[in-house]
């Protein structure tokens, strides 16, 4: 770990780990992938309370939002669902999630069950969704979820985690949500577990998938947690993968 951060110019004390959404707007619906932590998880660094300054920045209103699609029900993914009064964020839009990750959250034998400390979590997923729960639409993945959305099953980091694949005339994305955290070390070493992983060896499997598909199909590839713009091109190589970043162009 130490050398690999070393080898990629990164401080060998701290990882630095950016959280990006994903706005699609399929030119009839805005639709959201994931929600970020709406300034609610501002004691995880200093800078992570913007994510409403930088929606508006993107010109995106709250109230245009028509469909969030949630990956995974970790804080950093689902909080911003919330203001930090508690009030729906995004009034007019449908929250989809996927079945098996719904049904993990939600089922209180598992949190009962779960260790002290993961237990914040499913309390937390209690307090984003528990009045919202009937108007919540749970999806089985691997259907279309939005025009050109197409829900892909990514199961480890957590039991139901979800892929999305956003495809617009001969273009195509992939978004990846947690598959793989930081790049220059869970890309480039796909095999490696992260601590937050519910099933490290499934999410190892699960992201050696998804990078050959990336890598095959020559799709970009939007990672949750890759520094901005967190957008790429992956390529396989004969010990494992690497990320192209995109250039990021200003508006001019």
């Amino acid at each position: 770990m130490q050398k690999a951060l070393a080898d990629n110019f990164l401080p060998a004390d701290t990882l630095p780990i950016p959280f990006t959404t994903l706005a699609v707007n399929t030119g009839g619906k805005l639709v959201l992938i994931d929600s970020g932590t709406g300034g609610q998880l501002t004691q995880m660094a200093p800078q992570s309370g913007t994510w409403n300054d930088n929606l508006a920045a993107a010109s995106i209103e709250p109230k245009s939002v028509d469909t969030i699609l949630i990956s995974h029900f970790h804080p950093d993914h689902i909080n911003g669902l919330r203001t930090k009064d508690g009030a729906l964020q995004f009034p007019n839009a449908e929250v989809q999630v996927s079945a098996p990750e719904w049904a993990f959250w939600m089922d209180d034998a598992k949190m009962n069950a779960a260790p002290e400390a993961a237990r914040p979590a499913f309390r937390n997923a209690r307090r984003i969704f528990g009045d919202i729960a009937k108007d919540v639409k749970r999806f089985e993945p691997g259907g279309e979820v939005a025009p050109g959305i197409t829900s892909i099953a990514a199961y480890g980091h957590t039991p139901g985690h979800t892929a999305f694949a956003i495809a617009s005339g001969n273009q195509s994305m992939l978004a990846l949500g947690d598959t793989t955290n930081h790049p220059w070390l869970f890309v480039r070493n796909p095999e490696w577990q992260a601590i937050f992983d519910t099933d490290g060896s499934q999410a190892a499997e699960t992201r050696k998938k998804l990078l050959d598909r990336a890598s095959a199909d020559r799709m970009l590839v939007q990672g949750y947690h890759f520094p901005f713009p967190a957008s790429g091109y992956i390529t396989k190589g004969a010990k494992g993968y690497d990320l192209v970043p995109v250039m990021w162009q200003p508006a001019l």
